[in-house]
């Protein structure tokens, strides 16, 4: 409703979510599955799929039915622009990696050190990964947005000069 301008209360965004909830797991599922296959036989198969699916949940939540498959569409905006997805990637696995990892180097030194409670590292930097993971998850949606918005304005385009060159034709 937003995207078509019209208000949203919070209560008829959750109603309309919901209904996308099991489409949502069961499409991340099997794209999951199908890209630890590709990359259990080799690393960059399963690197390339996982990102031409890094919209799939704004997809499958955001997208309108007539799209098609959501496997399909985000792969399909992220043709032609893999290159710069990619990069959105690894600044957002980058961040959550680096993040994670001092977490796990913190947690691990404190718990052996008596003297260091392991509780306040671990609250500051679980607080910054749950920052970072609804960041990205934003900055992914707003790029899918303009994606989208982009490919719609290009498919009028098409249709724009199809039905000018058909009237062209007739007279």
């Amino acid at each position: 409703d937003a995207v078509e301008g019209r208000d949203v209360s919070l209560s008829s965004s959750f109603r309309g979510s919901v209904g996308h909830w099991p489409s949502a797991i069961g499409y991340n599922i099997g794209a999951s599955i199908m890209i630890w296959l590709l990359a259990l036989c080799l690393f960059v198969p399963g690197l390339i799929w996982a990102v031409y699916y890094s919209f799939l949940l704004q997809a499958v939540l955001l997208a309108p039915r007539s799209q098609g498959n959501p496997l399909d569409y985000s792969k399909n905006l992220v043709s032609g622009r893999w290159w710069s997805i990619f990069g959105y990637c690894c600044l957002q696995w980058g961040g959550i990696l680096i993040i994670s990892f001092t977490q796990g180097v913190l947690t691990t030194f404190t718990v052996f050190n008596t003297a260091t409670p392991s509780a306040i590292p671990e609250t500051i930097l679980g607080t910054i990964t749950d920052f970072l993971t609804k960041f990205f998850t934003v900055m992914m949606t707003v790029l899918f947005l303009n994606l989208h918005f982009m490919r719609q304005r290009e498919m009028q385009d098409i249709l724009d000069a199809m039905t000018m060159s058909s009237h062209e034709v007739s007279h």
